[in-house]
């Protein structure tokens, strides 16, 4: 990690309100075994507690502590263009991504996605299984997918359900993000994987290899939900028109998903909520065994 001037990989941690969990998240990155030369990228989005002090200890006192390239917003920029802000500095070949209250569970995470993509020029992407932490309860939960994780998977796969944790996202660094996606704060991990995607395929990891914390706040209110809604639905539409209508049928279908999942987040009715539930879980099917297939 001492060449700093020939990165192999940027990692980038945005941080906002998450002193109480970002040591353990610098470390699960500093501390991976990995042969090459990693920069963790720190975007400080003028978090109101403790996160520069612990930063810049760590700095001071990590023997890997100079791998951290840290920057402090002023003022406040927002989750999606404190991501892109990271991005424009990032000097890695390849990319990965922990936010501050998230860890890498495998210390090997890095040396086993950049060795794939090194040896596979036609994938752009890893992603990887992981394990949901809920903080309250202090219980791990494995992630599950409803499809074959051990084929290669491509944009069509993604597009059809999005999958993976941005904590498992390796993604070559030669994309850019268009500028919409500063105004879309929940989709900025979709982009990642739409655009860095692109025309490559993508490598879905059965190894457990981050961890994905849950608490209160990473719970939507029902009063939010129909604004995530509409702000979903322009997030796809944008897509679709990027992307030159090829995967319209599989957005539309997104589409229809999206209007499910927030239906049922409002819905107090038990007997409408399983009825929404059958309909959310058929659209999924459909669009992962039937749309994903034809390439639609």
């Amino acid at each position: 990690m001492n060449d700093m001037n020939n990165v192999d990989v940027s990692v980038i941690m945005p941080a906002y309100k998450q002193a109480k969990y970002l040591e353990q998240a610098i470390f699960s990155v500093l501390d991976q075994v990995f042969s090459g030369v990693l920069e963790l990228i720190l975007a400080d989005d003028k978090s109101p507690d403790d996160t520069e002090a612990i930063v810049r200890k760590i700095i001071e006192t990590h023997p890997k502590g100079s791998a951290i390239v840290y920057f402090r917003n002023e003022p406040n920029l927002g989750m999606a263009k404190n991501y892109h802000k990271a991005l424009s500095v990032a000097k890695g070949r390849y990319l990965a991504f922990c936010e501050g209250d998230d860890y890498w569970s495998d210390p090997y995470k890095t040396q086993k996605q950049f060795d794939f993509l090194e040896s596979h020029p036609d994938y752009n992407t890893c992603v990887g299984r992981y394990k949901f932490l809920f903080e309250e309860e202090q219980r791990f939960e494995e992630n599950r997918e409803l499809f074959d994780i051990s084929k290669p998977l491509s944009l069509k796969n993604y597009l059809a359900f999005n999958f993976g944790h941005t904590t498992t996202f390796f993604i070559r660094n030669n994309f850019k993000l268009p500028e919409w996606v500063d105004n879309w704060v929940f989709s900025v991990d979709q982009c990642l994987i739409i655009y860095g995607t692109g025309e490559g395929k993508i490598k879905y990891f059965e190894d457990f290899l981050t961890v994905y914390r849950m608490h209160q706040k990473n719970q939507t209110s029902n009063a939010a939900a129909e604004t995530h809604s509409a702000n979903n639905l322009r997030f796809l539409e944008n897509v679709n028109k990027d992307l030159g209508g090829k995967y319209e049928r599989l957005i539309d279908n997104r589409k229809k998903l999206n209007t499910f999942y927030w239906n049922l987040v409002q819905q107090s009715n038990p007997v409408m909520k399983l009825v929404l539930k059958a309909r959310y879980v058929w659209q999924r099917w459909y669009g992962i065994n039937v749309l994903a297939k034809k390439g639609a």
